[in-house]
């Protein structure tokens, strides 16, 4: 083993002085107590290249570190990486710092690599002008284009915070087509999808009033269903039949109380479960019927977070270390716990407002338990 010497003895081989804190020595397992020069073949003398380094116990204990040779010798560089490994030993080092600083070094080195640049995407359709996308897309976005270009319904599962709904709105940039949404709660009634009668305060009359989704069902359009596994199984029987047979019944209609399904509608749902019912992390979900699942069972996306799109959307490489070591120590200890795409988003947007990432890591976990955040790495 070579180090630095503490203490100033005699070569046990060239019988030559070896002085504290100058010569690096090797001290011999075998012979407990012998120590020789790390280069003995003859007297070490104190070259012009080292340097006194002190760190830490500074005062009581001076370390001399060698710099780099210009020929390359491969002894003086051995010795160095030893000596260094040595200090870092003696430290007082968590796993917790450890997991840190590696973190931190491999977020620099990705961000010192150049992001390829942004894919070229060209959508054509019989009797409609080529789309042209360029900029960012969620790696899922060229699977979906593709069903969705064959008007199979899509249904994106996902985790809340990754970029489905924003997907949904590009697919129809991309087709040429409008969009349009409406969020799946509880509440959403049959009269949500199908439209409803309205008073007109003329003599007790009633005028239908159409619904969004009855719009673009009959005159095309990108429609997206959000959070449909928030929805009443029951409301969602309307969408069955529209998707199924190439009409829907539009009772509140009466003068035409049947839609008929134009050939550019797009129906994209948007799930945080596989419909099978609340979860520990997403407790105000329902359970679907299996008819409406089957709907969707072809066109079915499973998404995540994608870090290659963070990587382009938030330039901040400590902002994007720091929440996914975060996010996976969530994910390792099963937290019912959050950390999005989304949030990291808004996060460098406050950053750059003026907050520094202490703060926004802080936000990030606030309303955390202290296991949570013990278990999350945050002090």
């Amino acid at each position: 083993m070579a180090f630095p010497a503490r203490f100033a003895g005699t070569c046990s081989k060239c019988n030559q002085p070896i002085e504290a804190k100058i010569h690096f020595i090797t001290w011999s397992r075998k012979h407990r107590g012998q120590a020789y020069h790390f280069d003995c073949s003859e007297p070490t003398r104190v070259p012009d290249d080292y340097k006194v380094v002190e760190t830490g116990q500074a005062a009581a204990d001076a370390t001399t570190v060698k710099s780099a040779p210009a020929n390359g010798n491969s002894h003086d560089a051995g010795a160095e990486l030893i000596n260094i490994i040595r200090k870092v030993a003696e430290s007082s080092v968590s796993e917790s710092d450890v997991e840190g600083i590696a973190g931190k070094l491999f977020a620099d080195l990705l961000a010192q690599q150049p992001e390829p640049d942004a894919k070229e995407i060209t959508v054509k359709q019989a009797n409609k002008p080529d789309v042209k996308l360029t900029g960012n897309q969620h790696e899922a976005f060229e699977e979906v284009l593709l069903i969705a270009s064959q008007r199979i319904p899509v249904l994106l599962i996902g985790p809340a915070g990754c970029g489905k709904s924003h997907l949904a709105a590009q697919i129809a940039k991309a087709l040429g087509l409008r969009f349009g949404s409406i969020s799946c709660s509880a509440g959403m009634t049959e009269g949500h999808l199908t439209g409803r009668l309205l008073p007109t305060a003329e003599n007790g009359r009633f005028e239908y009033q159409t619904s969004q989704f009855v719009d673009f069902y009959e005159n095309g359009g990108v429609f997206l269903l959000d959070e449909i596994d928030a929805a009443d199984s029951n409301t969602l029987l309307v969408i069955n039949q529209a998707t199924a047979n190439g009409h829907m019944p539009v009772p509140n209609r009466v003068n035409n109380p049947v839609a008929t399904r134009h050939a550019d509608f797009i129906l994209i749902a948007a799930a945080n479960t596989f419909g099978t019912g609340a979860n520990r992390l997403y407790v105000g979900r329902n359970q679907l019927d299996e008819s409406t699942l089957d709907r969707f069972r072809v066109g079915q996306v499973l998404m995540d977070y994608d870090e290659r799109l963070e990587n382009k959307l938030v330039s901040s490489a400590d902002l994007r270390s720091a929440f996914r070591a975060i996010r996976k120590r969530v994910a390792d200890n099963k937290l019912r716990r959050v950390v999005s795409t989304r949030a990291m988003i808004q996060a460098q947007t406050m950053i750059q407002a003026g907050w520094t990432l202490d703060k926004a890591t802080k936000q990030l976990t606030s309303g955390w338990t202290p296991d949570e955040l013990s278990k999350a790495g945050v002090n």
